[in-house]
């Protein structure tokens, strides 16, 4: 028996200080904060409160999901959006549509679950949007659009050097470099990639232990 909780002991403090080497070289824990621009912008792929793994290590790039500083320099407050241009990319972002150097991406199908609902801080009201999956940069991700199809005039754009173009995953209610154009590439310098649980604790099974795509 002694040898067995030795072994238990032994493999418990193994496993904390595996998980404290890559916390400290390896990830992040975040917890997005219950702001209700951020969470509307981030929808359907994210929401306040959710408990996220993010890497600090590598380079980000096309199609990846990014926390970065606010573009303000606010102490302690972020934006996060997609990467979806860098340095010499032109492209042209209306609703579901993205064209980047000339190609056409756009969504390819509806999501499991073809709506969701989402809190609207322009009009202090919930309100419904369509949830479609896109391809592009090798991956795929789900975006929120307006079923009316009022997303405005399409923002062109010309990528600087040292910028990314980053974009809300909800099109309709975003928070992104149309806003406040591209950021430096440095200050998004953070990758979401996996989810541990969500505002509503261990018991939202849908939402724990999830990679973010």
């Amino acid at each position: 028996m002694s040898e067995f909780v030795r072994f238990v002991t032994w493999s418990a403090g193994g496993l904390l200080v595996a998980g404290g080497l890559l916390r400290i070289f390896v990830f992040d824990v975040w917890t997005m904060p219950d702001d209700k621009w951020l969470s509307a912008s981030t929808a359907p792929t994210l929401q306040g409160g959710d408990t996220l793994l993010l890497l600090k290590r590598g380079t980000a790039g096309p199609g990846e999901l990014v926390r970065c500083a606010e573009p303000q320099k606010k102490p302690g407050k972020f934006v996060v959006g997609r990467i979806v241009g860098i340095p010499g990319d032109k492209l042209e972002i209306g609703g579901a549509r993205i064209t980047l150097n000339g190609r056409l991406f756009t969504t390819t199908e509806a999501c499991e679950e073809s709506t969701f609902s989402v809190f609207n801080p322009k009009t202090n009201s919930v309100v419904k949007l369509n949830c479609s999956r896109i391809e592009m940069a090798g991956g795929w991700h789900f975006i929120g659009i307006n079923p009316k199809g009022s997303h405005g005039r399409p923002h062109n754009h010309t990528v600087g050097p040292g910028r990314f173009f980053i974009a809300s995953d909800n099109r309709d209610m975003h928070d992104d470099s149309r806003d406040f154009g591209a950021l430096p590439s440095e200050t998004c310098d953070r990758r979401i990639v996996f989810r541990l649980w969500s505002a509503n604790g261990w018991g939202d099974s849908k939402r724990r232990l999830t990679f973010i795509r």
